[in-house]
């Protein structure tokens, strides 16, 4: 996993920045009973040592966290192979006391006190090789021996002291590429020492081509020379850690086959790339599994109750493969399925020759590792080509040695040593092969037969005959006498007489039994010698040979090639060569009603043994034994094969094959077909359909849910949801993912750290939590929450707020009515008839802008009507209607500073419609229901609009 080109360039100008503070030390020591580290206390107890005490580890890396909790582990011989060492703090080395059982931090001497062993029973001390480091009472101290473990503080970095035994100020190295140029100097010329997390290698590549891996600690390490590069790199797998931002105890798992571990939580987790892990919360890797395809700083994201995942099975894989590999395979870095032993394919999904069953588990060795293999096997003993017997521990006939190899014989068999025996009629060749016919047969099909007695010899091929002596040919199969001798004569080229055969011969070409070239009736010629027929028994020329009489030619024939031997049951004169049966067969064939044929007939199998077809079970179409559960077809069509017996229905986990129940792949619980690739329904392990194959996790960028594989919210690279709160990287590389969403940026003063993604501060180097970006600072982004709102919802929202609105409004309208209603009411209950009078003269006065005086008694008769209103621009008169008229001082006033006729004659109609009738009996005014008002003062700067239907007089 290599850092971006500006991440590179911001390290050439930090690397050799140092911490602050003079760290000497970069592990935690913890007690895996208490969970507590080991601290060395501020309270000293000399001038030269402090108390040793137990404190809770840190869980936060973006907390500081005192240095007296950092320890390290210095060989006594300068390297980490040797378990002795000294473990130290800063100036400090832990010790124990002489005489006592006291452990205490002190000034380093490197002497026997403060040496200690590290083995897998704990930290044993070298002052007393019976007691560790552990606890008496409450307090650390030399006792029982307890577990500890030590992990680094910087667990995502190499760390590069530029001195030995891990002193002075570290250098981080994240995974990336090193020049000289980027490195410390002073490696290249004196020892410097290295801290190597789990799960990190420090790669030395050399101008000569010689590459140098380190894996672990080394105190000592020796100058650099010929340098072309240094790498950091993880190795192929994954590191989890305890705690978010890869802190806490790590743990690196490399990958290949799949592996149960002890359920532990994690809170972060390095990815190599081109790598993924997929991590289950069960040990029978069940339940909702997570793929992570790429380094997660904090798994606040995943679907998890707290920060961290738990997890009990875990598989780690290249993503190289083109195909998935199964259940049973790995994919490697080099794109090809590492298959669990007794496995194979492509993709793992087969099992080897001789494994059987769904995890291929070998054969049984008492079937010579031949049984009836395949993942769909059963393991029973199924003899391979060549094997015989219960266990298949024998040669089968034509087979021979330890190997069971083929005889190869052509038309006969072979011994234990392969020595071949050759049918009747054949011949070895100069091959020891026999392929030949004997002397005196010719070659015809696949048989051999006999060539005619009068021929001196017959071609092997076509049987065309070389004839005797004194004989002549008459068909190129057969020869005569050439001479005028009788058929029963032959001629005696001694006497130069025609000389008469023996009694048993029809013809001859001696005198002698045993010179006949044709038989008389009811006798068989056999080498010369006519034999009565009634000496054969079952129609075999000899108890020893594969001959048999054909009566038809008074001559013994070989048994057919596929015989090894054969007979004519009930033989006598009147049988014929058609009546021949085998008895015995030739190896590839097997016996069926005195025929030795290749394959069996229905409701038969073969025998490979005694090499006989013999019956099925009655149930059986066709079948591998006599058995009930040995039917490969059932004789009732409705029935299908299950495992060997006909059953009405196939179960779950199976398909119809040709009437067969065939289970489908072990990776698939439902399926059209046996293949891998056919499933159609997944086991909770394998939970996801993609392309007919039952896989772990959806490739990267995807999700998985009841529909398949979906795309992740365009804001992540990985998910495990579609929401943008559910990322578990960003497709922005800028952005910090933050409680599993991509919102998060690195504070001001830090840059990203794109392989790890966690930010860093460009002075200090010291990790810093992720903030919100500026515009999620700004504002919530709304759009994300109603996201999901369907068109209905909106409608009912907005149709809700309408109503509220207009109710809101009634209720204003309500409530000012009811206010208006309680000042008239108000104002009725307060009205004073002299308070009134007043302010309306006071009123008039100011609209005329004239002294108060005593105003006249009018009598509303006198008052003029609109028509008799002279002109508006006397202003006399206009003083003269304003008393007669209800004119308000407004626009009184209005029409004085305008001097608009326009503006009068609209006044005048108004008070015309609206005007009050002056009362000179009381001064006062009324209207036409005789109610009075209040004397209260009326404000002459306001007018009041009354009411067009309360005509006052």
């Amino acid at each position: 996993m290599h850092v971006k080109n500006f991440f590179l360039s911001f390290l050439i100008l930090t690397i050799e920045f140092t911490y602050n503070n003079n760290v000497q030390a970069a592990k935690f020591i913890r007690n895996e009973q208490t969970l507590s580290c080991l601290d060395r206390s501020s309270i000293p107890f000399s001038k030269s040592c402090t108390r040793v005490d137990l404190t809770p580890c840190p869980t936060d890396r973006f907390s500081r966290f005192p240095e007296s909790l950092e320890w390290n582990l210095i060989p006594i011989n300068s390297s980490l192979t040797n378990t002795e060492l000294i473990i130290k703090s800063d100036k400090f080395c832990l010790s124990t006391l002489s005489n006592s059982n006291n452990i205490e931090a002190c000034s380093c001497d490197n002497g026997t006190n403060q040496k200690w062993t590290l083995n897998s029973d704990g930290v044993l001390s070298s002052v007393d090789s019976r007691k560790c480091l552990g606890f008496v009472g409450d307090k650390v101290a030399l006792g029982p021996c307890q577990a500890w473990k030590v992990y680094h503080v910087a667990s995502n970095a190499v760390n590069l002291y530029i001195s030995k035994e891990f002193t002075g100020k570290p250098n981080k190295l994240l995974a990336n590429n090193y020049t000289s140029q980027t490195l410390p100097a002073e490696i290249f010329l004196s020892e410097f020492s290295l801290e190597i997390p789990p799960g990190f290698e420090f790669i030395v590549n050399k101008k000569n081509n010689k590459v140098e891996k380190f894996e672990s600690d080394i105190a000592q390490m020796p100058p650099i020379d010929s340098l072309d590069s240094i790498i950091i790199r993880l190795k192929a797998g994954i590191i989890m850690y305890e705690e978010p931002a890869y802190f806490g105890a790590s743990k690196f798992m490399k990958a290949g086959p799949l592996e149960l571990l002890p359920t532990m939580k994690i809170g972060s987790a390095l990815v190599s790339e081109g790598f993924r892990g997929v991590f289950w919360p069960n040990s029978n890797f069940t339940g909702n599994n997570i793929g992570l395809f790429e380094s997660i700083a904090n798994f606040t994201g995943a679907p998890v109750d707290s920060k961290q995942l738990s997890i009990a099975s875990l598989d780690i894989s290249a993503t190289a493969c083109k195909n998935e590999c199964g259940s049973s395979g790995t994919c490697s870095f080099e794109g090809i399925c590492t298959c669990k032993p007794g496995f194979t394919g492509d993709r793992c999904e087969q099992c080897l020759s001789g494994f059987f069953g769904p995890t291929c588990q070998e054969c049984n060795a008492k079937c010579n590792k031949f049984c009836d293999d395949g993942l769909a096997g059963t393991g029973e003993c199924k003899c391979k080509l060549g094997y015989t017997g219960e266990n298949c521990d024998q040669c089968a006939p034509g087979f021979f040695g330890n190997k069971c190899e083929e005889c190869k014989c052509g038309n006969g068999t072979c011994d234990e040593q392969g020595t071949c025996s050759c049918n009747a009629g054949f011949s070895l060749d100069i091959s020891k092969k026999c392929v030949d016919c004997e002397r005196g047969f010719y070659k015809s099909g696949n048989e051999c037969k006999l060539c005619s007695p009068s021929c001196e010899t017959c071609e092997a091929e076509t049987g065309k005959c070389q004839c005797l002596p004194t004989f002549k040919s008459t068909d190129d199969l057969t020869c005569v006498s050439n001479l005028n001798c009788l058929p029963t004569e032959f001629f005696d080229t001694a006497t130069q007489t025609c000389v008469p055969c023996d009694p048993s011969c029809e013809t001859c070409f001696g005198s002698g039994a045993g010179e006949c070239l044709e038989c008389k009736s009811l006798t068989v010629y056999i080498e010369g010698t006519c034999i009565p027929i009634s000496q054969f028994t079952d129609g075999k020329c000899s108890p020893s040979a594969a001959f048999i009489v054909d009566n038809a030619k008074q001559s013994c024939e070989p048994c057919p090639s596929s015989c090894f031997d054969c007979s004519i049951p009930g033989f006598n004169a009147s049988s014929t060569i058609e009546d021949l049966q085998c008895t015995r067969c030739m190896p590839g064939f097997f016996l069926e009603s005195g025929e030795c044929v290749e394959f069996c007939p229905e409701n038969k199998f073969a025998d490979k043994t005694d090499l006989i077809c013999k019956e099925c079970n009655s149930n059986c179409a066709s079948c591998k034994g006599p058995e009930e559960n040995k039917c490969i077809t059932c004789s009732n069509k409705e029935l299908f094969v299950l495992n060997g017996v006909c059953s009405p229905k196939c179960p779950s986990g199976y398909i119809v094959l040709n009437s067969t129940c065939t289970k489908c792949h072990p990776d698939c619980t439902e399926c059209s077909g046996p293949e891998i690739n056919q499933c159609t329904k997944c086991p909770p392990n394998r939970p996801i359909i993609k392309d007919g194959q039952c896989v772990e996790v959806c490739p990267m960028g995807t999700y998985a849910d009841e529909s398949g594989c979906n795309k992740c919210n365009e804001d992540c690279s990985s998910c495990v949801g579609p929401s943008p709160d559910q990322c578990l990287g960003c497709n922005d590389q800028s952005k910090v993912l933050l409680g599993g969403s991509c919102s998060g940026s690195c504070p001001s003063g830090s840059e990203l750290i794109k392989s790890e993604r966690l930010c860093q501060n460009l002075v200090t180097e010291e990790i810093l939590p992720p903030e919100k970006t500026k515009e999620e600072q700004k504002q919530e982004y709304f759009f994300n929450k109603t996201k999901g709102i369907e068109w209905w919802h909106i409608l009912l929202i907005v149709l809700g707020s309408i109503l509220f609105l207009i109710i809101g409004v009634l209720l204003l309208r309500c409530v000012a009515v009811k206010r208006r209603q309680k000042k008239t009411k108000e104002f009725g209950e307060q009205f004073d008839d002299n308070v009134v009078s007043k302010n309306l003269k006071k009123m008039l006065r100011n609209a005329r802008e004239v002294p108060s005086q005593p105003e006249m008694s009018h009598d509303p008769k006198s008052a003029l009507k609109p028509h008799e209103i002279e002109d508006p621009l006397n202003q006399k008169a206009a003083e003269r209607h304003q008393k007669t008229m209800s004119i308000t001082t407004d626009d009184y006033n209005k029409w004085k500073n305008s001097k608009s006729a326009k503006d009068w004659e609209r006044i005048i109609k108004n008070a015309n419609t609206e005007g009050y009738r002056y009362n000179s009996g009381n001064s006062s005014y009324r209207n036409s229901k005789r109610s009075t008002r209040s004397t209260n003062s009326i404000s002459t700067k306001r007018s009041y609009a009354l009411p067009p239907d309360d005509n006052w007089l």
